[in-house]
């Protein structure tokens, strides 16, 4: 069959090969084709390509890149496993540098790359038969046992994607261990260096001690890591002690690395990812990061870091002491439903967890003695704790309310264990389905969503245009406290949903404005359910003490996005920070098509809530602007609609820090520092540069 080349000049040749078969033959039939490529290539131009009549999208999808090493599994020299020969004796430092190339393997490992390429590329782990030494063979057990339990703890929680981690073996076997043998492998070399004759140098002392410490943390790390997972989460309570070692015997690790220039032969010979290559078939291209040593330690201490931060977070979730006897007990722990999502958040933020934290978040959280029992007991108790009413005198109705909520409630801690984008996804879809759950179970309320959420939104509006200090205006009449609750997770969870825009880089700097009103607009009305369903007691007397702190760091926020918003509004007369999208992106209407419909695209997904805070439109998004931009004009002894923005910035950031430095005092009364020193140092700074710049700002526009 000839094939003609699709070209545009119609002088190129025709390339010629011999025609088909009439019946396919049974097996695929491999011919030479390389002169045919050759002569093509010279005669192709860019964008053309030789195919099959049968190749389709389909087929263009799953093809691979020729002579590319991520795709192309044949491009590269490779060796049989067969015809290496491995090293039967080690010296100390060897043996230290093949640990340390394991122990990065395995961190490589948990960062979403293959087993082929990470871990069973040391041969050792496939030809077992030629360990020698019992050091070596206890430590690759210990490390097969804690991978065997990581692989089954992210399989079980479900909280991971493909990008987060590989839970596939490729056929190679992860046997188990329980926490008495790893205590026995520790025991028998303990017994066996001591029976070893006394070394004759103190390097010789110095390089045994260094492979007891890296054997001590193999056996630490799998046992801290079973403790967290242990059923009920009965042994957590082990795990900061075990921390404490592990922490101080990786830093000695660090000191007794071996130089990878003085074993870069045996390396090369132990450790070779090509005899695997044949498993990678079907593997996409990773883009994961295979470690070096030195990065392998720093991400082993940032794990750790995690899970001493994991230690606290079930501090302040979970209860300890007497088991909940039921949700009317006088000996339940009270603990807030918002204080735990808070907590999540916070963590999520600050630490970036890895996949095996967030699949153990998910375990203790969803998977504790007290926290979510079979009957949701324990989330009912947080959501009723958040009503501020004593348990003993609420109705069977409310507690039969919130247990029908209970399980859309646990879905958002489910959501904040995944990883920031998935989170983010999954908040929205989370929001919904709360959403709809919400409205059904109050259906037969007094007063409709509709009408609910109409008076809201006219109170929030109110508050946040007006910028007045007072939150408890009566916008929340005719619901429930525990509607009030429902409206309160709403809007923490919206938030939520912005502020990881923030963490994923999504944003650009001319929508900083209109995302610090929208997220201040949010935080209103989260204040005002909060400060509705306190009623008098709004100074704390009827809140959950911690939960008071979180309403004071509430109110922080908000007047902290209202400075901001005011800042960067003055800021963008100069049109640097306007959220214009014609200047940000050229053209006549900008990336997203509209200034409407990119507002759209960022808010729109709050217009399905019903239960939560109402969502503000564009065309009342500007008149809001509008609104406050005059009201500022009336307050302010200038004309100028800059010094007025800078005033108030200035104004808001110094009451953001009393309400940050007042929920800080609380907070750290209640055991619990909810607000980091970085948000109260940027107002404190910031509102003590923008008085001083006001004075500024003023001269300049005068001599204007």
């Amino acid at each position: 069959m000839a094939t003609q080349l699709p070209a545009a000049n119609a002088e190129k040749t025709t390339l010629t090969h011999p025609p088909p078969r009439a019946h396919a033959p049974e097996k695929d039939e491999w011919i030479e084709a390389t002169e045919v490529f050759a002569r093509a290539r010279e005669q192709m131009d860019v964008g053309e390509m030789l195919h099959q009549e049968t190749f389709s999208l389909f087929a263009a999808m799953s093809a691979i890149e020729l002579m590319d090493p991520k795709m192309d599994i044949g491009c590269g020299s490779f060796r049989e496993i067969g015809d290496i020969t491995l090293p039967h004796h080690l010296e100390d430092h060897e043996l230290i540098a093949i640990m340390d190339k394991l122990l990065a393997c395995e961190v490589s490992w948990m960062h979403a790359h293959t087993l082929p390429q990470t871990v069973f590329s040391c041969l050792y782990h496939q030809r077992l038969e030629d360990v020698r030494r019992h050091d070596l063979l206890s430590f690759m057990r210990l490390q097969l046992g804690t991978m065997r339990l990581v692989q089954n703890l992210v399989q079980a929680e479900q909280v991971g994607e493909e990008e987060d981690f590989i839970a596939w073996t490729y056929g190679f076997r992860l046997p188990p261990m329980t926490d008495a043998q790893a205590q026995q492998i520790w025991t028998e070399m303990s017994a066996f260096f001591a029976t070893l004759q006394p070394p004759t140098s103190r390097e010789q002392q110095a390089r045994r001690r260094a492979i007891l410490d890296r054997l001590r943390f193999r056996v630490q790390f799998f046992r801290v890591t079973s403790a967290f997972y242990s059923p009920k989460c009965a042994l957590i309570s082990e795990c900061p002690a075990m921390l404490s070692e592990l922490e101080t015997l990786l830093k000695r690790m660090r000191g007794t690395v071996t130089s990878e220039n003085d074993v870069k032969d045996l390396l090369a010979t132990v450790f070779d990812a090509s005899v695997n290559r044949h498993l990678l078939t079907n593997t996409p291209p990773r883009t994961a990061p295979v470690f070096g040593v030195e990065a392998a330690f720093d991400a082993l201490e940032a794990l750790l870091s995690e899970y001493k931060a994991l230690c606290s977070l079930s501090d302040i979730i979970l209860p300890h002491g007497p088991p909940a006897g039921s949700i009317r007990g006088t000996n339940v722990r009270r603990f807030s439903f918002h204080n735990a999502l808070h907590a999540l958040s916070v963590f999520s933020a600050s630490h970036v967890p890895s996949i095996v934290t967030r699949s153990l978040m998910k375990h203790i959280i969803l998977n504790g003695e007290t926290l979510c029992s079979e009957e949701f007991a324990s989330v009912s108790s947080m959501l009723l704790t958040d009503m501020g009413a004593p348990l003993e005198s609420i109705s069977d109705e409310v507690i039969a309310q919130a247990q029908s909520l209970a399980p859309f409630a646990e879905h958002f801690f489910w959501s904040l264990c995944r990883n920031r984008g998935r989170q983010r996804r999954h908040l929205v879809k989370a929001l919904a389905t709360w959403d709809r759950a919400v409205e059904l179970c109050f259906q037969k309320a007094p007063v409709s969503a509709r009408e609910a959420n109409g008076d809201a939104a006219a109170g929030q509006n109110a508050v946040y245009a007006s910028g007045e200090d007072d939150l408890t205006a009566e916008v929340f009449c005719g619901k429930t406290p525990l509607q009030l609750v429902a409206h309160e997770v709403s809007a923490r969870m919206m938030l939520q949903h912005w502020l990881l825009g923030f963490e994923c880089n999504l944003y650009e700097p001319y929508e900083y404005s209109t995302l610090f009103f929208y997220l201040g607009y949010v935080l209103s009305a989260g204040a005002n359910a909060t400060a509705s369903l306190a009623g008098a007691g709004i100074k704390g007397a009827e809140l959950h003490a911690s939960r008071f702190a979180l309403y004071l760091l509430d109110e922080g926020r908000l007047w902290l996005c209202r400075a901001l918003y005011s800042f960067l509004d003055a800021l963008s007369v100069g049109e640097l920070w306007n959220c214009s999208l014609k200047r940000a992106h050229g053209g006549k209407d900008g990336l997203f098509g509209s200034e409407p419909l990119w507002y759209e695209q960022r808010f729109g997904f709050a217009r399905a809530n019903r239960t939560g805070p109402s969502y503000v439109d564009f065309d009342t998004f500007r008149s809001l602007m509008k609104l406050q931009e005059e009201s500022l004009l009336e307050k302010s002894s200038s004309n100028d609609v800059v010094i007025a923005r800078l005033e108030d910035a200035a104004s808001s950031f110094l009451t953001a820090r009393r309400a940050l430095e007042r929920a800080s005092k609380a907070s750290k009364f209640y055991g619990w520092h909810i607000v980091s020193d970085e948000i109260r140092d940027l107002a404190r700074v910031a509102g003590r540069q923008l008085c001083g710049g006001i004075t500024t700002a003023a001269n300049v526009s005068c001599v204007a």
